[in-house]
Parts: structure tokens; C-alpha cells; sequence
């Protein structure tokens, strides 16, 4: 049973894709810059060699040769950017987790395109008796040293022989539904301390 799941929003996954197609487009650039890939279409230099795009064979040659130092010019360029823009759109459009009872724990699953790649058990809920949710009100320091009220944050702990507190929300709404949904799997008790 699913208890919560950190949904891809749209705009999230706008910005996944987005900074993916600019990293791909990133490397197509760098790489017909450095080898002709494709046919000079962003390297009009390309354009005038009488071979046939792309050429394995030059590719081997350019790729073999070890006087040429492939990834100074603009390949190493774009490969750097390719990694950065490829990881940041990865994790804003595809990269979300869940928390999941299965057979007596909570368990966090990490899915990234869709596939599980890392499962953690968060507790094992023998060890507990109630599920509670606390309100903490955070404090910041202002700019002359003033302690400033920052926002309220609610807490879900699991309660038995020691305290664990599993998941941190900024609504209420969330926190509730949250201790309500684990409850409702676990048939412990839901307390909740906020008025």
C-alpha cells in the first residue's frame, strides 16, 4: 500500500525534459563540431569534405590517433554541459520516491524513469504502537542577530519504546493524511497534538 508518493509535477517534469532536449542538443552540436556528424549541419566546414556522413572510418582515424586530444576542443566543452544538463533534467523530471507499507515496514522507493533503483526501510512498525503528529515552528536570525518566526513544519513520529519521526510536511493537510493513510494500513492509533 502506497502511504505517500512525491509527484512529478508538470512543471517539473517541463523542466526535466527541457534541460534533457538542450542537453542533447548540446551534444549533437559539440559532436559535428569535432567530427562531422552530421553532415555539417553545425559546422559548415563539414559541408565541403567528399566523404559520407558520418564516416566511420575518419571517426576511427580522429578517435585512434593519439596526438589528437579530442576532449580540449569543443567535445570536452560539450560534454561537460551534457552531464550537468543531463543530470539536473534526470532528477527535476523523472526522479521521485514513495512510501510504501510492505510486510510490517515502511519502506522508501526510489524510482527514477519509472524503474525502482533503490529501496530503505524507514522503520519496522513491530517496534511501535502510535503514530503522532507534532507542530514545530522553525526560527531564523534576522539580519542585526533578531529571531525571526519562520514557517510552521509538522512532524509525523511513530511512537513505541523509542520516538522516530518519519516525514516532514509544510501543511497540515498533508502531515494528517499522511498519519491517517499509515493508520488505516498498520491499525494504530492516529494522535494528533496540533490545535
Amino acid at each position: 500500500m502506497v502511504i505517500y508518493e512525491d509527484k512529478i509535477s508538470l512543471v517539473r517534469r517541463f523542466f526535466g525534459v527541457s534541460f534533457l532536449l538542450i542537453a542533447f542538443l548540446i551534444l549533437g552540436i559539440t559532436l559535428d563540431m569535432s567530427l562531422c556528424l552530421l553532415s555539417g549541419f553545425f559546422e559548415s566546414s563539414c559541408q565541403y569534405m567528399n566523404v559520407e556522413h558520418p564516416d566511420m572510418d575518419l571517426i576511427k582515424e580522429v578517435l585512434n590517433h593519439k596526438n589528437v586530444k579530442l576532449l580540449n576542443g569543443p567535445l570536452g566543452f560539450g560534454a561537460i554541459f551534457f552531464l550537468i544538463f543531463s543530470v539536473a533534467g534526470t532528477f527535476f523530471g523523472f526522479f521521485h520516491g514513495k512510501h510504501v507499507f510492505l510486510k510490517g515496514k515502511l519502506v522508501l522507493k526510489v524510482h527514477l524513469f519509472g524503474i525502482c533503483v533503490r529501496v530503505k526501510t524507514l522503520a519496522v512498525l513491530a517496534k511501535y504502537q502510535e503514530i503522532k503528529v507534532t507542530k514545530e515552528t522553525g526560527f531564523t536570525t534576522g539580519r542585526h542577530g533578531n529571531e525571526l518566526q519562520g514557517k510552521d513544519v509538522f512532524q509525523v513520529y511513530l511512537m513505541g519504546s523509542e520516538d522516530k519521526m518519519i516525514s516532514v510536511f509544510f501543511k497540515y493537510e498533508d502531515a494528517k493524511s499522511y498519519g491517517e493513510k499509515l493508520s488505516s494500513a498498520t491499525g494504530y492509533p492516529f494522535v494528533s497534538e496540533v490545535e
